[in-house]
């Protein structure tokens, strides 16, 4: 089983971006002191595909479904207001545990992954249609890292799934939702989030004898958050 360098994983031109911009973030919100604080409950739904071409066999292609499920925590800084409209920004973190479905040629298998963890910068905007109901829009760049076991059922093709692997899947993404606010003040939200930008996918087991190559990725997500302070 091939392990990438530290280098390589550092040098990804996504993962750098993502660390740009949750470190310009903060800054950008240190002028407000109202901020959303917020925890809740997740399910993603993430697609990947790999190609590997081989001079004996061809091309061989590889798609795995992941379904993962586990909590999620955000802080929003508002920077701005704007003629009914709240700017907010900030980031937040999520971590997953589920399994994965995979397809090589004629052979299907499964297994299970987890732990998973991924981290976000985000920008949201809000719009109050009343005291007690707003509709957001969100945009996100975020990273998530699963670590997935060996399949539960032996294929025999060529050593594919018969070791644990890790994955890493950048996204940027742009969410829907509306927040309510229920008696005693408690506020909740319902947030559906898809995928905008394919930025692919890299894994480090191998197929026949190396890496598989990225061909693509999609994301999608469904989250409910309570929050602490809003």
């Amino acid at each position: 089983m091939s392990m990438r360098t530290p280098g390589r994983v550092l040098l990804h031109p996504a993962l750098v971006a993502l660390l740009m911009t949750v470190t310009v973030v903060p800054a950008i919100a240190q002028e407000s002191g109202e901020k959303k604080v917020s925890v809740g409950v997740e399910y993603r739904s993430i697609g990947t595909h790999f190609s590997e071409y081989t001079s004996g066999l061809g091309t061989l292609n590889s798609w795995e479904t992941f379904s993962l499920y586990g909590v999620a925590g955000d802080m929003l800084w508002k920077v701005a207001d704007r003629e009914g409209f709240s700017i907010y920004a900030g980031g937040g973190a999520s971590l997953l545990i589920g399994g994965y479905d995979y397809e090589v040629g004629i052979y299907k298998g499964s297994g299970s992954a987890g732990p998973a963890l991924a981290i976000r910068a985000v920008g949201e905007i809000d719009y109050s249609l009343n005291e007690g109901l707003t509709l957001f829009g969100q945009l996100s760049a975020s990273l998530l890292y699963v670590m997935a076991s060996e399949v539960d059922d032996d294929t025999g093709i060529y050593n594919a799934y018969e070791e644990s692997f890790d994955e890493g899947i950048p996204c940027l993404s742009l969410g829907i939702g509306a927040q309510g606010q229920l008696s005693g003040g408690r506020v909740i939200s319902g947030m559906l989030q898809f995928q905008m930008i394919d930025l692919g996918a890299w894994s480090d087991y191998w197929i026949v004898n190396r890496e598989p190559a990225n061909v693509g990725a999609s994301t999608f997500l469904l989250r409910f958050n309570y929050f602490f302070r809003h």
